[in-house]
């Protein structure tokens, strides 16, 4: 099968960032499901094309060095399964041909049982009752599950995508009244391509609407600065012509 997209690989975290369109994160964001992101942040950034790295917390820091660990872990306890790892020293991206503009960067990709699967890697913390039964009933928070549909709209081939999660588990200490660390495990949650198709295809369409409304104001901001230019170049001609 012929693929709809196309590997990029950028020899730094900068050349990628500003070499991505919609990704992951963001495509909660056009649902309205993001904590982190807003659909008028997503529409500035494409709309600038200045990509901004956001400031990152010491979670986010703990989160993006375990990642390389958590993956070592998945491909140590399953090596029937064949895992392609991500560049060490350089960023990859994957793009669609028809709409460039949608892009995704997966943890991994993998071969198992003769079908292809996307690897996300998650390193969450958990505190409170209700995530805790979240995740252990294996219902995965809304903008996760986005982020992995998003990987199916933007690589047809995948037949769906594996969610490996760091959970680790917190009680609040009642005399400090601090929440320490407890203990920690590993999670599977799969995303099944064939069980989700009506979602991916939800996806898929807000998408494509959301590139078309910045393709429309990417022109309209064209069309304004020309007006202004040529507005302006009429009023040096008219003012250089008067005789005072």
């Amino acid at each position: 099968m012929k693929k709809n997209y196309k590997k990029e690989i950028y020899k730094s975290r900068k050349e990628w960032l500003n070499a991505r369109g919609i990704g992951g994160s963001d495509a909660a964001a056009l649902l309205g499901k993001s904590k982190w992101v807003t659909i008028k942040n997503v529409e500035k950034r494409l709309l600038s094309g200045k990509e901004v790295e956001e400031k990152k917390n010491s979670r986010m820091i703990e989160g993006t060095l375990k990642e390389p660990l958590i993956r070592k872990i998945y491909i140590l306890n399953n090596s029937n399964i064949k895992v392609i790892e991500p560049p060490k020293r350089n960023c990859w991206l994957f793009r669609r041909k028809d709409h460039p503009l949608i892009t995704c960067t997966p943890d991994g990709l993998m071969i198992k049982d003769n079908k292809k699967y996307g690897l996300e890697i998650k390193d969450v913390a958990l505190y409170r009752k209700e995530q805790i039964d979240t995740w252990e009933e294996g219902i995965l928070p809304e903008q996760y599950y986005i982020q992995m549909l998003h990987y199916l709209v933007t690589m047809e081939d995948l037949d769906g995508v594996i969610m490996y999660a760091h959970l680790m588990y917190y009680k609040k200490n009642e005399e400090t009244e601090k929440w320490e660390y407890d203990y920690s495990v590993l999670r599977q949650y799969i995303v099944e391509r064939t069980e989700v198709e009506k979602d991916i295809q939800i996806l898929e369409t807000k998408e494509i609407e959301f590139i078309k409304h910045i393709n429309e104001m990417k022109l309209l901001n064209y069309l304004k600065k020309e007006w202004c230019y040529e507005r302006r170049r009429k009023i040096t001609i008219f003012c250089g012509c008067r005789k005072w």
